[in-house]
C-alpha cells in the first residue's frame, strides 16, 4: 500500500512539474473539446476549497455551463455556455509535435497521452544521437499538437508515414518544417486543422518523396492549397474532402496524381469537374455527396480524362437519364458507384443495378459489385422489356433494341396451389386464417402467432402430404418452395415452455422469438 501510494503521489507531483498548465494555455479534454486556460487557482465556495481548479473557455459553445462565474463569485469572464471549471486531471495542456513524442519515448517519463506508433520491429535507437532510426509510421491524432517543435527530424529522421488530423496546427510553417525535417515522409494527413491563411514569404521546398496527401475539412481556399502543394512534385494520391468547394482550380507542380477524393463538397456544375482534364495520369475521382445534377458533355471524351477507370457520384443531385447517357461515353471508365441517387428512387433495388448496368456498357463494376456477361444480358434485356411500353423511355432502349430485338413480356408464373393447403391447429382447422403462399415460415408464424394469441416460439409447424410430414424449420424459406400441392395440409402444434437446451430446437426457438420481436411480418 505504501509503495502504491508513493509511486501515485510521485507520478501526479511529476506530471504536474513537467506540464505546468498555466492562464493563456492551450488545452483540450478526453472528447477532443479545445479551449483556453482563464484562471487556476482555488475556488473557496466549492466542496474542495483547497482544491486547484482550472478555468476553461471553450471553443465551443454549450461545451460548459458557466460564463466565469461560480457560487456567486467571478474568477474570469467569457459568454455563457461556454466556461467551465474543472480539475487539472481532466484536461491536458496542447503541446508541440515533439514534446509529445519525447514524452512517449523518454525511458525517464511515464507517458500521460496516448499515441500510435506501428513498427516491424523493436524500436532501434542510435547511440550517438539518440534517433529512433527504424520509427516508420507515427499517429499523432487527436493529440493537441498545436505546433511541431524542435528536432523532430534529429530525433525521426526516417518517419515515412506521419498522421496529425484532430488537431489545432494553425500555422502552414509548421506543415513545410514537417517538408524540411523529415525528407522520407511519403504519406501527409493534415485533415481537421485550424491552418490559417498562408505565409507570404513562405521557405521553397521541393519534396521528391511525398505520394499522398491529405488535407480533408480544412475550408482553405484553392490558392492557399496550391501553394503548399507545389511543394511536393510527385504527389499521386490527394484527399480534399469536405472543403466547401463550389469551384475547382487545382494547380499542380506534376502530372502524376492518379487518385483524387473531392468528396462531401459543394461543386454542382460538371463544367468544373472538365477542368481536370488536364491530369493524363488520372485514374480514381471520387465525386461523392456533391450536387452534381447533370453531365455535360462539349467535347469529345475520348480526348478528356484519357487514363481514368473509377468515378464515384453517390448521394450526388443526378435526377435524367441523360446524365448517365453522357457518363457512359467515358468509355475507359471501369467502376462506378451510383448509390443513393434521386433518378432511382423510384425503382426497387434489384431493379436500381439492372438499370444502372444497362446504362453502362463498359463498366465492369457497379456500386462496388462486380458484374458478368451474364448479369449484364439480363439488365440489357430486362431494360427492354422494362421500357417497352414506355411513352419517353431514355437514350439507352434504342441501342439495347438493336442488340437484342423487342422483347415480349415475360409471362408470370405462379407457383401457388390453386387451393390454398388446410391449416390445422391440434386436428382443428382454422377456416378464417387466410394464408399467403410467398410467406415466409417466420411470416407463417408471426401470423399465425397473433391469430392465436400465443407466442411464436412455442408453435411447430408441419408439412402433411400424402406419404410423409416433414417439419418446416427454414425461418427463411418461401411456402411455395416446400413444394405444397392441392390437398396437402399444414399442421400447427403448440408446445409447453421447456428450459433451454443446447439443441437445435431452442436454436429454432430463439431464432422464432427474435423475428418475432423484431416486428418483421
Amino acid at each position: 500500500f505504501f509503495f502504491f501510494f508513493f509511486f501515485f503521489f510521485f507520478f501526479r507531483l511529476r506530471c504536474f512539474f513537467l506540464m505546468p498548465i498555466v492562464v493563456g494555455d492551450r488545452v483540450f479534454d478526453k472528447q477532443g473539446s479545445f479551449g483556453t486556460v482563464r484562471f487556476v487557482g482555488n475556488i473557496e465556495k466549492s466542496m474542495s476549497p483547497h482544491a486547484i481548479w482550472i478555468g476553461v473557455e471553450w471553443d465551443e459553445e454549450n461545451r460548459g455551463k458557466y460564463d466565469g462565474s461560480i457560487y456567486g463569485e467571478r474568477y474570469f469572464t467569457c459568454a455563457p455556455n461556454f466556461g467551465s471549471f474543472v480539475k487539472p486531471t481532466t484536461i491536458m495542456k496542447c503541446n508541440d509535435l515533439v514534446s509529445i513524442l519525447k514524452e512517449k519515448y523518454d525511458d525517464d517519463y511515464v507517458p500521460v497521452q496516448k499515441i500510435s506508433v506501428q513498427c516491424s520491429y523493436l524500436l532501434e535507437r542510435e547511440k550517438e544521437s539518440g534517433a529512433f532510426i527504424n520509427l516508420r509510421n507515427i499517429d499523432a491524432s487527436s493529440c493537441g499538437v498545436n505546433s511541431v517543435g524542435r528536432g523532430l527530424g534529429l530525433l525521426w529522421p526516417n518517419v515515412t508515414q506521419l498522421t496529425l488530423a484532430i488537431n489545432k496546427i494553425q500555422d502552414w510553417r509548421d506543415a513545410i518544417q514537417l517538408l524540411q525535417e523529415l525528407p522520407s515522409l511519403e504519406m501527409l494527413n493534415l485533415s481537421d486543422n485550424p491552418l490559417r491563411e498562408y505565409p507570404l514569404d513562405p521557405p521553397i521546398v521541393q519534396h521528391q518523396n511525398i505520394k499522398t496527401v491529405i488535407l480533408n475539412y480544412l475550408k482553405c481556399d484553392w490558392n492557399t492549397l496550391n501553394l503548399f502543394l507545389s511543394n511536393m512534385p510527385n504527389i499521386k494520391d490527394l484527399h480534399l474532402t469536405g472543403n466547401d468547394f463550389i469551384d475547382i482550380n487545382l494547380q499542380l507542380p506534376g502530372n502524376t496524381l492518379n487518385y483524387l477524393d473531392l468528396s462531401d463538397n459543394k461543386i454542382s456544375q460538371w463544367s468544373e469537374i472538365r477542368k481536370l482534364s488536364h491530369l493524363p495520369d488520372l485514374q480514381t475521382l471520387l465525386l461523392a455527396s456533391n450536387p452534381i445534377s447533370k453531365i455535360t458533355i462539349n467535347e469529345d471524351t475520348a480526348t478528356i480524362f484519357p487514363s481514368l477507370q473509377v468515378i464515384s457520384l453517390e448521394d450526388s443531385a443526378i435526377n435524367d437519364w441523360e446524365a448517365l447517357e453522357n457518363l457512359s461515353s467515358y468509355r475507359t471508365v471501369k467502376e462506378c458507384s451510383l448509390s443513393n441517387l434521386p433518378l432511382f428512387s423510384s425503382f426497387e433495388e434489384n431493379v436500381r443495378r439492372k438499370l444502372a448496368i444497362a446504362q453502362l456498357p463498359t463498366t465492369t463494376k457497379i456500386n462496388r459489385g462486380k458484374v458478368n456477361q451474364q448479369e449484364r444480358e439480363d439488365a440489357e434485356r430486362f431494360c427492354v422489356r422494362y421500357f417497352r411500353l414506355s411513352n419517353s423511355p431514355p437514350a439507352m432502349y434504342d441501342r439495347l433494341l438493336k442488340v437484342h430485338g423487342n422483347l415480349e413480356p415475360l409471362i408470370e408464373v405462379n407457383l401457388s396451389p390453386e387451393d390454398p393447403p388446410i391449416v390445422r391447429f391440434e386436428d382443428t382447422p382454422l377456416n378464417n386464417f387466410q394464408l399467403d403462399m410467398k410467406w415466409a415460415v417466420w411470416e407463417l408464424l408471426v401470423a399465425l402467432s397473433e391469430h392465436l394469441s400465443c407466442p411464436a416460439e412455442s408453435l411447430l409447424l408441419f408439412h402433411k402430404a400424402p406419404f410423409k410430414i416433414r417439419p418446416l424449420r427454414e425461418l427463411q424459406r418461401v411456402l411455395h418452395t416446400y413444394r405444397i400441392i392441392d390437398g396437402d395440409e399444414i399442421l400447427v402444434r403448440r408446445v409447453q415452455k421447456r428450459k433451454p437446451k443446447k439443441s437445435s430446437k431452442t436454436i429454432y426457438d430463439k431464432q422464432v422469438a427474435t423475428l418475432t420481436l423484431s416486428g418483421q411480418r
